[in-house]
């Protein structure tokens, strides 16, 4: 038997770190700026920060992560209020994958916090560097250093990234999927205002707009809050108003224009939704105009 071996695939390669840091900064603290030919990663852990990024000052909450591209100036300040918790990490990376992150920030979740914690963690034990000092950009390995710490905070950081990418490739898949629903909606809306002297069905709709019942009842609970049909019917009734303001038909003319059977019911579906009948509305109308 003969056995296929895949060489594994990797979309991120992180090749050096260059500092780890963990700050706990003052209210009043303020860095005058650099730039340098790495990635830096920012995270706000606490508190809040001001991160100049070229020319932009971008306001920075907890939870909040910023990268500076290679190359790119950059400063950090606190606000002057609230003293914040803020972990750096610089790295040399030349994946491909590294341009999604040029001019991006993120709000990550606990998944990606608990990432960043093993990443001090084991940075603690590969390093006698101080993690806290600003002036120190350089790494001091542990002779006692457990083994494997320097590959596992490769690793972890590589995770992170990982993890970020997946959830950017979420969010853009929700928005597109929140544009191509906005587009169905108003799709089966133009078909539905085209229809209003019938008596359409959910088939109808779904038919004509080439997707699933279930679709259909997806994508107006989520646009109307209601179904369909329930929306049809509303669509009705507001035209019915209209022909009522404008004056040029009797209110059994409108029954008729709108498809109902019978004025009864016409007027049945009109009091349910504006709590009057077809002839209130109409003495309504005309009190105003007086």
């Amino acid at each position: 038997m003969e056995f296929m071996r895949i060489r594994l695939k990797d979309d991120i390669i992180i090749h050096k770190i260059i500092s780890v840091h963990y700050f706990e900064f003052s209210k009043d603290y303020t860095f005058p700026g650099e730039s340098h030919d790495f990635w830096e990663l920012v995270y706000v852990d606490a508190g809040t920060a001001i991160a100049t990024s070229g020319s932009d000052d971008i306001r920075m909450n907890r939870g909040d992560m910023i990268f500076h591209k290679p190359n790119e100036w950059h400063n950090l300040r606190a606000d002057g209020v609230i003293a914040p918790n803020v972990f750096i990490i610089t790295f040399e990376c030349a994946s491909s994958m590294m341009k999604r992150f040029r001019d991006r920030t993120f709000k990550i979740g606990n998944m990606q916090k608990s990432v960043i914690s093993k990443i001090l963690d084991e940075s603690t034990r590969a390093f006698s560097s101080p993690l806290g000092d600003p002036y120190n950009n350089t790494l001091i390995r542990r002779p006692d250093a457990p083994v494997g710490c320097e590959q596992l905070i490769r690793q972890y950081l590589s995770e992170l990234l990982i993890l970020l990418l997946r959830e950017d490739d979420i969010a853009i898949r929700s928005t597109l999927k929140s544009h191509v629903d906005n587009e169905l909606f108003n799709y089966m809306l133009d078909y539905m205002a085209a229809n209003i002297s019938k008596h359409l069905t959910l088939d109808d709709i779904a038919v004509y707009a080439n997707v699933s019942k279930s679709s259909v009842k997806r994508v107006f609970k989520a646009a109307a809050g209601m179904g369909a049909i329930e929306y049809f019917i509303k669509m009705k009734i507001e035209c019915a108003k209209t022909y009522i303001r404008e004056g040029n038909y009797n209110l059994t003319q409108i029954s008729e224009l709108l498809g109902y059977d019978s004025i009864h019911y016409f007027s049945n579906q009109f009091k349910k939704l504006e709590n009057m009948s077809p002839s209130d509305y109409s003495k309504s109308v005309k009190a105003l105009i007086r």
